[in-house]
């Protein structure tokens, strides 16, 4: 409609090409508000796709969107996640197989996968996190029965281990804590057993110095502690008799 426009106004009937440039103008924006309607719906139903993991509606979707505008960033983004997505939805299905076998390390694997595929794949993410605290309970059961058993055994070296690792899986459990009042106090009973031999074998020895020494430890692990209280005292005896002979 333009060029007859033109014819007109070469004619200098200017009225009439005014009406052709306009009726033309207005073609032209209906045609442009037709184009940015097209665009913004191949956009949106290109989200909602991918939104529900479907990518090849998403893909053709958000190509459709750069038939109509070539560089559009949403359009171009859009094709790369998409694309992204398909790749991520494969290590899903990789980690809810491995899940479903009850090998929750492959599994977490697979789904910290598909999150660095598509960070934006919120049911990765969600699968991610859920996974990593199933791992982190099983592996504190895991060593806080490691820890029991140690206990029970005697076996403190063993059980101070296990319970430093339990209580990185889950700090301030009330169960690490009441484990390791129960192996604080066994290295106490262990610790003035062993004061106890010592002061016994010096006091054979008739070393009063040592024995009032082991004694004196004795006592820093456990004040009330009867055989130290009284050993104490008798080899304090000893060694005052025999300042009084020296």
């Amino acid at each position: 409609r333009a060029s007859v426009g033109d014819r007109y106004f070469a004619q200098l009937q200017f009225a009439a090409a005014g009406q052709v440039y306009n009726d033309a103008l207005g073609q032209l924006q209906r045609l442009e508000a037709r184009r940015e309607v097209l665009l913004a719906s191949a956009l949106e139903e290109g989200a909602r796709a991918l939104a529900a993991d479907d990518v090849v509606n998403a893909v053709a979707r958000f190509e459709a969107a750069r038939r109509i505008e070539p560089e559009h960033p949403d359009a171009i983004s859009g094709i790369v996640r998409a694309r992204s997505r398909g790749t991520a939805i494969e290590q899903m299905n990789l980690g809810r197989a491995a899940e479903a076998n009850g090998d929750l390390d492959a599994a977490l694997a697979a789904y910290q996968q598909a999150v660095k595929l598509d960070a934006d794949y919120a049911a990765a993410q969600s699968a991610s996190q859920r996974v990593s605290a199933d791992i982190n309970v099983r592996d504190f059961t895991a060593a806080m029965s490691r820890a029991l058993n140690a206990l029970d055994a005697g076996q403190m070296a063993a059980a101070g281990e296990a319970l430093e690792e339990a209580e990185r899986l889950k700090s301030g459990d009330p169960a690490v804590q009441d484990a390791r009042q129960r192996l604080q106090g066994m290295r106490a009973q262990a610790g003035l057993s062993r004061l106890r031999q010592q002061a016994s074998e010096r006091v054979k020895a008739e070393d009063w110095q040592g024995a009032i020494a082991a004694y004196r430890k004795a006592l820093r692990i456990d004040s009330a502690a009867a055989f130290a209280r009284t050993g104490l005292r008798r080899a304090e005896e000893r060694v005052k008799l025999h300042e009084q002979f020296d």
